[in-house]
């Protein structure tokens, strides 16, 4: 029995001598792989220190992957560097050539060229993708090249707006010019009407005047009397402007309110004040189809009372206008003024989109007057670009079921037809 006992106690021992010897391994070998992962991740950062230092080892390259996997991660951060740069100039360069009227199709030429731009960076000589060095090397160049759109887009829009500004007060110029040239005065308020809306007042007359007597000095050449007509034509006007502003200094703020987008005026409206709505309740403004990305522009200077966005407007601007009127902009693919901020006439509020309830792209406006809801169409109307605005333009009976006043948007019923 001695013996026994015996036996199965170094049977036993055996067991958990064995268990001791595994327990071990395997401590032993996460103990081997944490080294080396702890040897990788110095090989890999000194690859990049290296690369960026211009001292790569070209023995530790062919030996360590890690240290390769370093070298090629920070070359493709110097690669990256200047192709955004290349991105950045290219966009400019592009934006300065577009002549196409439709800022839709300028917006996506830019679109075009910065996934071309994308795709030439992420696709070697020999047309295959490129191999960064690692997995966390490959993800971050990906979500580089994902964010690289988002980031200049907004830029792009900024600058098509402006060239597009610029274009217009060329176009105008260069027909003031030659219409002078040929003996025919083009009047300066239909000379403006060439003009964007959202473009300065001011940069217009000085393109105005700098035509005319571009066309007068042409003409004192080959016929004197005609240019010093002309000379006399546009110092008549500006002395009539002149006068016009000494006798009416208060009309300056609230003259003539501009369009606040593209198809604000073609006339066709997929939502009606009054309009029956979900919920027994009542639309309480206009919806106007317009193209996603569609320039929204302040109609007169004013003060931003609300920049907000929610689950039924989506993005929304709201200004209080220099003439107390209040007007308000829905479902817009991104707002550019804080609340607060004052804009001149002309500023742009944003974006027009689809956010927000809305069943397809449009833009949804309201004014309100004395805190009240009126038709926009008929506002606009009644308060003709250039005419002075009335303080109590005639108002249309606020549908039932509306929450008006300065509560903002929470009652209104943002929504397509």
């Amino acid at each position: 029995m001695r013996n026994a006992s015996r036996g199965e106690g170094g049977a036993s021992e055996l067991l958990r001598a064995l268990g001791m010897v595994r327990n071990a391994a395997a401590d032993f070998q996460q103990y081997q792989e944490a080294k080396a992962d702890q040897e990788a991740e110095a090989d890999e950062a000194e690859g990049m220190e290296a690369f960026a230092a211009g001292v790569v080892d070209p023995t530790k390259l062919a030996e360590s992957k890690a240290y390769r996997a370093g070298v090629e991660w920070q070359r493709g951060e110097a690669d990256w560097a200047t192709r955004r740069s290349t991105m950045a100039d290219g966009m400019g360069q592009l934006i300065q050539n577009q002549t196409d009227p439709d800022p839709i199709k300028r917006r996506a030429e830019v679109v075009t060229f910065l996934e071309q731009q994308n795709h030439d960076f992420a696709v070697g000589e020999d047309g295959q993708l490129r191999k960064f060095g690692s997995a966390a090397a490959n993800r971050h160049f990906a979500e580089q090249m994902a964010g690289v759109r988002s980031a200049m887009l907004p830029q792009a829009d900024v600058m098509i707006r402006k060239r597009m500004g610029e274009q217009s007060l060329e176009d105008m110029g260069t027909t003031v010019m030659g219409l002078a040239k040929a003996g025919d005065f083009l009047d300066p308020e239909t000379a403006f009407a060439r003009v964007l809306p959202y473009v300065d007042r001011r940069d217009a007359m000085e393109t105005y005047i700098q035509a005319v007597e571009a066309a007068a000095g042409e003409l004192q050449q080959t016929d004197p009397a005609r240019g010093l007509q002309l000379i006399d034509k546009l110092l008549g006007w500006d002395r009539t402007r002149q006068n016009a502003s000494v006798a009416q200094p208060t009309a300056a703020p609230t003259a003539g309110l501009l369009t606040p987008f593209q198809g604000f005026l073609a006339g066709k409206r997929t939502g009606k004040m009054g309009d029956a709505r979900s919920g027994g309740s009542a639309h309480n403004g206009e919806d106007f189809p317009v193209p996603i990305g569609t320039p929204i522009v302040a109609p007169l200077g004013g003060e931003v009372v609300s920049s907000m966005r929610n689950a039924r407007g989506g993005n929304q601007v709201r200004v209080r206008l220099d003439n107390r009127a209040i007007v308000g902009f829905a479902h817009l693919s991104s707002r550019e003024v804080q609340v607060g901020q004052r804009v001149d006439a002309g500023a742009q509020l944003g974006l027009s989109g689809n956010t927000g309830k809305s069943t397809g792209p449009h833009v949804h406006m309201t004014m309100e007057v004395d805190g009240k809801k009126v038709s926009p169409s008929s506002y606009f109307s009644e308060q003709p670009a250039g005419a002075p605005l009335s303080r109590h333009p005639k108002r249309l009976a606020a549908p039932s079921g509306l929450r008006g006043g300065s509560r903002g948007w929470e009652g209104l019923d943002h929504h397509a037809s």
